[in-house]
């Protein structure tokens, strides 16, 4: 019995541990990035890719290779975790956010273990993917009003599904530590009550975080994303831009923002600027002259205001080659906005959800009585 509390407290000292570093790099992680990026250059966030790339070949070998018994069903489990893994992967635009899929996915296995521990059932999952919901909606919060950051919904969504990754993990490794029995009526009350507010919570914090925007098509160019209405990007003068620019005291980044509509507008200019070098290195020309387009229509005040500009080795791959089919061309740049949805339709989405979330607690509830 000792033994047990024990193991359990350890679980649980490791969980709270590993929250209070999620929160805690929250102001500091990106300033710790750019002195990793000091040392070792900009491929140190490919670490996180290769820590992930090696857990996998050890749970192979843990789960489908050391086992005898059923292996073409754990071999068919692994393949199917292997592919949402790896999906994720290289859908993350920023390689840093990687290291999200370690972190809450480790958090979420430290609390679904803890709640083992407690005789919780299956319920003890559901306790380890509201832990990865709610550090992850209080991480992005704190970084939404800390001067240097910007919290988005979509990395919400991402530390929710690395927390759910974490989980099935956790279930392959630790199978015969796990009991899925079905869990007391208390617990499913509880959790049920948890996972409501969570999507209040979730409500509120979309009310208040400006994660809307709009997609554009231009005939001439294509379809694009933008925080801003396309009247509002096409009368953008360098005149405006610039006293705009002196009344945030400077150019916004990621490490001085004082006025938030003047972040997104230079990070949204910055994002499309790079790209078409981006796409260049990655021989699409075609799609590089719909990018450089793009950015000369719409964002033409940013590059006077900052100074950017093409050299002229970019200007000469772009006048050689021949443009893409605009219907066929799709920007991502800002693409995980939330477009052609209003705010109170998202809110009211979460309101449903969480009162559909409650029914079970209710029903428990009254059952009990």
């Amino acid at each position: 019995m000792a033994s047990r509390v024990s193991v359990k407290r350890r679980l649980w000292t490791g969980a709270v541990l590993n929250a209070l570093v999620i929160l805690l790099m929250a102001p500091y992680g990106r300033a710790l990035q750019h002195i990793a990026e000091g040392f070792a250059g900009k491929k140190i966030a490919t670490v996180f890719t290769i820590i992930i790339i090696f857990f996998g070949i050890y749970l192979f070998y843990r789960y489908v290779f050391r086992t005898r018994d059923q292996r073409l069903k754990r071999l068919m489990i692994f393949s199917v975790v292997s592919a949402f893994y790896a999906w994720r992967l290289v859908t993350l635009d920023v390689q840093v956010e990687r290291f999200h899929m370690i972190e809450y996915g480790l958090l979420a296995g430290l609390v679904c273990l803890a709640a083992q521990k407690n005789s919780r059932g299956w319920s003890a999952f559901g306790w380890g993917f509201a832990a990865a919901w709610l550090i992850g909606l209080l991480d992005e919060l704190f970084q939404w009003w800390w001067p240097t950051r910007v919290g988005e919904w979509r990395d919400v969504t991402i530390n929710m599904q690395s927390g759910a990754l974490g989980l099935v993990a956790t279930a392959l490794l630790f199978r015969n530590r796990l009991s899925f029995h079905k869990p007391s009526r208390s617990s499913i009350m509880v959790l049920s009550f948890v996972f409501s507010l969570l999507s209040l919570f979730s409500g509120q914090f979309i009310l208040k975080v400006h994660v809307f925007g709009f997609q554009h098509t231009d005939p001439e160019i294509g379809t694009f994303y933008s925080f801003f209405m396309k009247k509002v990007l096409e009368e953008s003068t360098s005149t405006a831009y610039l006293q705009q620019v002196a009344r945030a005291g400077g150019h916004q980044s990621d490490r001085a923002i004082t006025d938030i509509f003047l972040y997104f507008y230079e990070r949204e200019s910055k994002e499309h600027f790079d790209r078409v070098h981006l796409l260049l290195e990655q021989g699409r020309p075609e799609e590089a002259r719909l990018e450089y387009a793009l950015v000369n229509r719409y964002y033409a005040p940013w590059l006077e205001g900052t100074g950017a500009s093409f050299n002229e080795a970019v200007m000469k791959q772009i006048e050689s080659t021949g443009r893409a089919d605009p219907e066929q061309f799709v920007s991502p740049v800002m693409n995980w906005m939330l477009v052609s949805v209003t705010r109170r339709e998202v809110v009211g989405l979460t309101w449903i959800a969480a009162f559909l979330m409650l029914i079970p607690g209710m029903v428990t509830y009254f059952r009990l009585l």
